[in-house]
């Protein structure tokens, strides 16, 4: 198992959180919360641990549920594009999402564990 450095950890936990009061009130994100809510998750109960947009109006991320479940997602962002996802994974190799895409899961897997 890889540790983490400490200052990595807190980074990592600051930009969990960032990204989490971003996803649950940011207006530029509200798309991301539409599609949330039509795949049926509430966005005030999700962690968001990684979030990515390219020059070709896509979006990648990962989030956490309350529950402890991740999911990968994708979506296009053009603005004539309806608030929906191109694909929405559950992962179950959660090492090799954190090793090679999203290292902050980890640490929102580990803050969802500790509200409980």
């Amino acid at each position: 198992m890889r540790t983490t450095p400490p200052d990595d950890e807190r980074f990592l936990r600051q930009d969990v959180e960032e990204l989490t009061r971003l996803l649950r009130s940011d207006p530029a994100l509200e798309g991301l919360r539409a599609a949330l809510r039509g795949r049926g998750f509430e966005p005030d109960q999700l962690r968001l641990a990684g979030f990515l947009e390219d020059e070709e109006e896509n979006e990648y991320g990962a989030f956490v549920t309350a529950a402890g479940e991740v999911f990968e997602y994708e979506r296009r962002t053009a603005f004539s594009a309806p608030p929906a996802f191109t694909s929405l994974v559950l992962v179950h190799d959660i090492q090799d999402l954190v090793d090679h895409r999203y290292p902050a899961v980890r640490v929102a897997l580990e803050m969802c564990r500790g509200a409980s």
